[in-house]
Formats: C-alpha cells, structure tokens, sequence
C-alpha cells in the first residue's frame, strides 16, 4: 500500500580514561541492549558503531526492527524509552576490556493504532416462508398429517 519507515538513533558514549586508555581500533562488544518503558519493550538493533578518535568517542546508531507506516506516525505525540546497554571497551596498554553501563532516554513517536476500514455488509436477501399447502387445499397451515391408525391396518 505504502512506504513502511523505521526509526534511528545516533548518539555518542563519551570514553575518557587517562589511567585506562580504550584502543579505538578495536570494535566494542555491545551487550545487553534494551529499550523499554514500563508497559512495553522496543525491539532495536545496532547499525553501526564509528569511533572518533580525535573526541574519545563512539558513535552508536540503533534502528527499529519493526517499520511503520506514515500514516500512523504521530511525531506530535513523542514517548519517553528507557535505553541501557553495556559497553565492551578493550584498553589501548592491555587486552583487558573493561565494562560500560550506559543508561539514558529515547524519545520514540507514538504509534497510532490500526484503523480497519468499515467492510460493506454483506446484505443477503430474506426469504418469505412458502403457505403450505393442507390436504383440503387449505393455504397458511401446516402440512398435512396423516391420519391416525389403530394399528389393525
């Protein structure tokens, strides 16, 4: 019908050590990834991680693993996620890594819910009942019934 859109974040983990300097040409390990509220969890996965060197960064961006479409996007209606992750860090002296939490908040577009559309009923048509017909010739009772016997017949 149309175009479906998934949702992304970029945002940076700022890394300063002077005492444990992270070696950036290595790539973090990111482990338990979860954006939630309270009443439900957003499925998201990882991108893309880019370092910057020069800033002592990481960039991280997430996208949504479900697509919505247009019309149900209500980006007047913005809903706080919780995000927390951990953060795999090798040092830049040592191959020990050491372990990040990161904690913040995802804003995320409200989702409107399924609008079905009203299908046209089906309209079948009514039947009148059929006069039956009696053995006298009668219209509008019953069928006629045979008559009792006595069993000697």
């Amino acid at each position: 019908d149309g175009w479906n859109f998934a949702f992304q974040w970029k945002f940076a983990i700022d890394i300063e050590d002077r005492y444990n300097p992270v070696n950036f040409n290595v790539q973090p390990y990111i482990g338990n990834l979860l954006v939630r509220r309270s009443d439900k969890e957003l499925n998201v996965r990882i991108t893309k991680v880019e370092p910057d060197v020069t800033r002592k960064r990481f960039y991280v961006i997430l996208e949504t693993q479900e697509s919505f479409p247009l019309e149900r996007i209500d980006n007047a209606n913005m809903q706080s996620y919780n995000l927390s992750l951990d953060v795999h860090l090798e040092s830049q002296r040592s191959s020990v890594t050491s372990v990040r939490p990161v904690k913040n908040i995802l804003k995320f577009p409200a989702i409107k819910p399924k609008v079905e559309e009203p299908k046209a009923a089906e309209v079948q048509p009514t039947l009148s009942p059929l006069p039956a017909q009696s053995a006298e010739g009668g219209q509008g009772q019953g069928p006629a019934l045979p008559a009792p016997t006595d069993g000697n017949e």
